[in-house]
């Protein structure tokens, strides 16, 4: 064989060398995004599954808007025991990953996510002085407010479960939010929701060590 000849073929080496090193880069690359992606949305589903929850509880419990006005017509101290507590801990954490959840529905998850915040603001100024100083009617309307967010984010919640389902096509889900009178699902659902978060922690350490090793 001459020179030329083994140049050539050295080169031909080489070049398959280096491709087959990308392909394999790629592939690596690749199936990480792909646990990553699951991960992400999993996580997202059950914290967006609690909250559905919350919603449905919140309005299942709470008293008819002409209970409160016969009750702060007798006593204008009087204020509706409501409770609402955001969970947003992987959407806000996570927001460099928003990008798996798809741009079909990024919105629509911003404006859920925003009404949580609100949500949570009107309910918590129920118990402040000022609030006390609102007139009767401004007092109702700001509950009228929380009722119409409740209901309107279990609705919206709710479309954000089936898409992110659809998104994970295989992959086995349990909307625990379907069932707000079960104690005990409710803290599995909790449960759930850590794990998830310790997944999605796990995927960029043993998740890519996996892959890289």
């Amino acid at each position: 064989m001459g020179l030329e000849s083994t140049l050539s073929w050295t080169a031909v080496v080489a070049a398959v060398t280096w491709l087959a090193t990308r392909l394999y880069d790629w592939v690596k690359d690749h199936r990480s995004e792909i646990q990553e992606r699951e991960r992400f949305l999993l996580a997202l589903h059950a914290e967006i599954d609690i909250n559905v929850r919350d919603f449905k509880e919140l309005s299942e419990s709470a008293p008819p808007i002409s209970a409160i006005r016969s009750r702060m017509e007798k006593d204008n101290s009087f204020a509706p025991y409501i409770t609402f507590t955001r969970v947003d801990g992987i959407f806000k954490s996570r927001l460099a990953f928003i990008h798996h959840a798809g741009s079909g529905f990024i919105a629509e998850m911003m404006s859920f996510y925003a009404d949580l915040d609100h949500i949570e603001s009107e309910v918590m100024g129920i118990y402040t002085a000022a609030f006390q100083k609102i007139s009767l009617e401004g007092r109702l309307s700001s509950i009228e407010d929380i009722y119409a967010i409740a209901d309107r984010c279990v609705v919206q919640g709710s479309r954000l479960l089936d898409q992110i389902e659809d998104l994970l096509p295989g992959v086995k889900t349990k909307r625990l939010s379907a069932d707000t009178q079960n104690g005990a699902e409710n803290h599995d659902l909790d449960a759930r929701y850590r794990k998830f978060e310790l997944d999605l922690n796990l995927a960029r350490t043993a998740g890519y060590g996996l892959w890289n090793g």
